[in-house]
């Protein structure tokens, strides 16, 4: 049976990918940072995985809760780290770029011979914030546009050795992350909450704000070992293009 690893399972997008992975008939491996926020997960068929992701020893523990075979991985994990640039401390500042985007090279460094083995995919989940900056969001933006050029430059050569290297570029997608990243940039902009929805749906030609499940159906096409795959995929409801 083909396994994949799925970071941050416990977030909305994580916990649809879970679901989704499981009705393809992955074996999964859900981890988060906590095993609290995966208690909502089905036990058939899924493994939780406990760690920090940005400490060597949480990177090593996930590694082992693979076995010898690992055929695809979608990090799905962050964090927030929205706000008026000059009123963000320090802490906010670095721990958003440490889960963000620092945690994932070592992640993929430690899982690629098992991804090898398989010729199997790693995708990362980005944000439409790395493709276009976003006012009062800027760290946030900042640590995606890491992983998307990360993503870009590791891409042919690992594609070279038969790993598949994707990032996905979602949209605004409903979860609680977004909603709290948003009422921080409305804050930060002097708006009201309802006001900055009204105007982020005139934005969107969609109309709306995308679910989880879409997201999850996107990051599995992405997790294809098929090489005809794009390396960075917009699905952003046509906000913002790539």
């Amino acid at each position: 049976m083909s396994t994949l690893l799925v970071t941050g399972a416990g977030g909305a997008i994580g916990t649809a990918i879970v679901h989704a992975g499981r009705q393809r008939g992955y074996q999964v491996v859900a981890q988060d940072i906590s095993d609290g926020v995966l208690e909502h997960l089905p036990s058939d068929g899924v493994t939780r995985a406990v760690g920090d992701l940005t400490t060597q020893d949480g990177i090593a523990d996930v590694v082992a809760a693979c076995g010898d075979r690992l055929d695809a991985v979608v990090a799905a994990h962050g964090v927030a780290g929205a706000g008026a640039f000059e009123e963000l401390d320090d802490d906010t500042m670095w721990r958003a770029m440490r889960v963000n985007s620092a945690s994932i090279p070592p992640l993929f460094m430690a899982l690629l011979d098992l991804l090898v083995a398989a010729r199997g995919s790693f995708v990362a989940i980005a944000s439409q914030a790395a493709l276009r900056g976003e006012p009062a969001n800027s760290i946030y933006a900042a640590s995606k546009w890491a992983v998307r050029g990360w993503v870009e430059g590791i891409a042919p050569a690992m594609a070279e050795r038969g790993v598949n290297v994707r990032a996905l570029c979602p949209g605004r997608t409903e979860s609680p992350l977004l909603e709290t990243t948003q009422r921080e940039v409305a804050a930060a902009m002097g708006i009201s909450y309802d006001s900055f929805l009204r105007d982020r749906f005139a934005e969107i030609p969609v109309g709306r704000f995308a679910k989880p499940e879409e997201m999850a159906t996107v990051a599995l096409y992405l997790a294809d070992a098929d090489p005809r795959r794009p390396t960075v995929l917009a699905a952003t409801g046509g906000e913002v293009t790539f």
